[in-house]
């Protein structure tokens, strides 16, 4: 039960984290398919932040204190216990945001891949929310290191359990290459985008 607390804390706190802090980020395929990104490239600022940060969903608040409350319930209180929960926290939201990077920016080389993104935002939602016993074999490694979502919420929970300084620096690691990753891919796709010629009034 307390494992179970957690995985779906974690979830729920990174998913919640996500929303309300970078609320575009699942509307990231739409902004590029339908040249809204023209508004974002007139100002001087970092072009991608300013895109996540400029909508919040507030019911996300909901998520947040909930995935907060089962966090809390499930944790002891030790000074490796809250490092540890703190970093997973911020990892997943890390993880989730560059994900969603990566699935959204192929519009950029496909047009308008809107029900690809739909499907991976489901599928990150759904296997997040799996133990990693219920997996084996190919999926397990699929889910570790071709779409990374185990180091969203499984590895958190794990460290937890018995910390490992040697998963607690993969988890680090892997945040950061596929945040790398996912900045390089807006980034390259950036060059091949073309105005929409469109206005956009931000309210």
């Amino acid at each position: 039960m307390k494992d179970a607390f957690l995985l779906f804390g974690f979830a729920a706190l990174t998913f919640g984290l996500t929303s309300v802090l970078f609320g575009n980020w699942r509307k990231l395929n739409e902004i590029i398919s339908e040249g809204k990104l023209d508004f974002y490239l007139s100002l001087p600022k970092n072009e991608l932040l300013h895109i996540l940060i400029s909508k919040t969903f507030f019911h996300s608040w909901g998520d947040v204190l909930f995935g907060s409350a089962l966090i809390l319930l499930s944790i002891d209180y030790s000074f490796t216990s809250i490092l540890t929960a703190i970093t997973g926290i911020i990892t997943g939201s890390i993880l989730t945001i560059a994900f969603a990077i990566i699935i959204n920016s192929l519009a950029f080389f496909f047009g308008s891949t809107k029900s690809s993104s739909d499907l991976g935002f489901q599928v990150l939602l759904a296997f997040s929310s799996y133990p990693l016993n219920v997996f084996d074999g190919f999926m397990r490694f699929l889910l570790f290191f071709v779409i990374p979502l185990g180091f969203i919420t499984n590895v958190p929970v794990e460290l937890l359990k018995e910390f490992n300084p040697k998963l607690y620096l993969a988890l680090l690691l892997v945040t950061i290459i596929v945040s790398l990753i996912a900045y390089g891919l807006f980034k390259l796709g950036l060059k091949r985008y073309e105005s929409g010629n469109t206005i956009n009034v931000q309210i």
